[in-house]
């Protein structure tokens, strides 16, 4: 038996999810590989040969987050197994797309780990055929669907009419022990940050993550107020609005982008900072405000996926439904300088975080 990992992009520099699963499977003894695009930059030197999985590429062309590699399909068809495990990630890329259609015409287990995160409650009749082809038949398709909380389970069930047994919640979790609050000091100084307050967000930047309310409140705040962001650039369309948007406030010294970032360093660029902001209202679950926690951050975030099982409002963090909530709660913080470091420490000190940590 193989378990074999089905994704768009897969990068094991970034401590994303199925890199972890895939390298944990591995040393349990399990035959791994993974097939993916060849859409995940690498830095120089990087070579997928000396991992300690087997990483198959296929030719990839972009659409906005999604990534089309059609030359997978024959590879799949003549290497994949009746008793291989298949397991796909997110629900509407092409890998959760192609396994679920590849299941009529080859058998093998499909677990398929939606991370669903509905964006319209309303939906005319194209929008309900391409939910029906791309998110339906895949799900019904599928021996076993993991999902990260309760919450979204119900939308799975609603939407797709699953059954609950094939269902399971599977919190994902982070690393914890690897997390503290003394590395962080150099890059502090290479940033010139020593004596700011830094508002940190972590997140590949698509438009749903909505950075445009963080970036707008710096101008109601005093300049020791800094935004930093760590995460890649998936929409470049994108990019561009924010770093003009950034350029139009004259914020250049007080906004800094960061890019894609090396599990290692993400852990230093946490430490650095004095707040975390999640300010995405479409959230499956939202791993980074784990990260943050774990760094001992105090979070503000909207109320999505992990962050409404485990913040309590103004013990651990704070919750925000527009940019005027973002707004007074940042400056409360940054005028409550000792409460913010107290609820950095009590979260170290309750670990209330630690339930979620490390699902293998």
């Amino acid at each position: 038996m193989k378990i074999i990992h089905f994704a768009d992009y897969f990068n094991e520099l970034t401590g994303n999810p199925i890199q972890v699963y895939a390298n944990e499977f591995k040393k349990k003894g399990f035959e791994v590989e993974v097939f993916t695009s060849n859409m995940v930059p690498t830095p120089a030197g990087y070579d997928d040969a000396k991992s300690a999985i087997k990483i198959k590429r296929f030719k990839g062309v972009r659409f906005f987050s999604k990534c089309f590699f059609p030359g997978v399909i024959p590879y799949f068809l003549s290497n994949v197994k009746e008793n291989d495990i298949v397991h796909a990630h997110v629900l509407g890329f092409f890998s959760t797309f192609a396994a679920g259609y590849l299941k009529f015409f080859k058998k093998f287990k499909f677990v398929l780990t939606a991370d669903y995160d509905p964006m319209s409650k309303e939906q005319n009749f194209l929008l309900k055929a391409f939910n029906y082809f791309f998110f339906v038949v895949p799900a019904k398709n599928a021996d076993l669907v993991l999902c990260f909380t309760q919450k979204e389970k119900e939308k799975l069930v609603k939407r797709f009419n699953l059954s609950e047994k094939k269902i399971r919640v599977l919190p994902i979790g982070v690393y914890w022990q690897y997390f503290n609050k003394n590395k962080g000091k150099s890059f502090r100084k290479i940033l010139g940050l020593e004596n700011k307050f830094v508002v940190l967000s972590v997140c590949y930047l698509y438009r749903k993550k909505n950075l445009e309310m963080a970036i707008s409140i710096l101008k109601y705040l005093k300049e020791e107020v800094c935004l930093v962001h760590a995460g890649g650039w998936p929409d470049l369309e994108y990019k561009k609005y924010l770093e003009e948007l950034v350029k139009q406030s004259n914020l250049e010294n007080r906004v800094f982008f960061l890019g894609d970032k090396k599990i290692d360093e993400i852990v230093k660029i946490y430490s650095l900072a004095d707040v975390f902001v999640n300010t995405g209202f479409n959230e499956s679950y939202a791993i980074p405000v784990l990260e943050a926690m774990s760094s001992g951050l105090p979070v503000i975030t909207t109320k999505v996926g992990v962050g409404k099982e485990i913040i309590k409002e103004n013990e651990n963090g704070f919750f925000i439904e527009n940019k005027k909530d973002l707004l007074e709660k940042t400056r409360f913080l940054f005028e409550n300088r000792l409460l913010c470091k107290r609820i950095g420490k009590r979260i170290n000190t309750h670990g209330v975080y630690r339930r979620f940590s490390h699902p293998l």
